[in-house]
């Protein structure tokens, strides 16, 4: 059902991921970094502080992966512009 609403949708394609899918081979460094740092931990039962640097990376990775996921709420938020604007006009078709 999805699949047919979105070849007779006028919405543009998207050639990515999902939202909050991580396409940039920096976020999948980061995220394979992050899982075997966690798993030394559990191996190790203590916890390992963070670097500056460490930090600054995961946070430049949460940030382009909001920065993505925001792109997608754009279409919607026009989508409803028109709809209000068809209402408040009613002799212009819409």
């Amino acid at each position: 059902m999805k699949e047919l609403a979105q070849e007779l949708g006028e919405a543009p394609e998207e050639l990515g991921g999902d939202e909050g899918d991580m396409t940039s081979a920096f976020a999948k460094r980061e995220y394979a970094r992050m899982e075997a740092r966690a798993k030394v931990e559990e191996d190790l039962f203590t916890r390992v502080p963070l670097s500056k640097i460490e930090r600054r990376r995961a946070k430049a990775t949460t940030r382009s992966a909001n920065s993505l996921s925001a792109v997608g709420d754009f279409g919607d938020d026009v989508a409803d512009l028109v709809v209000r604007r068809c209402r408040l006009t009613l002799s212009s078709p819409c």
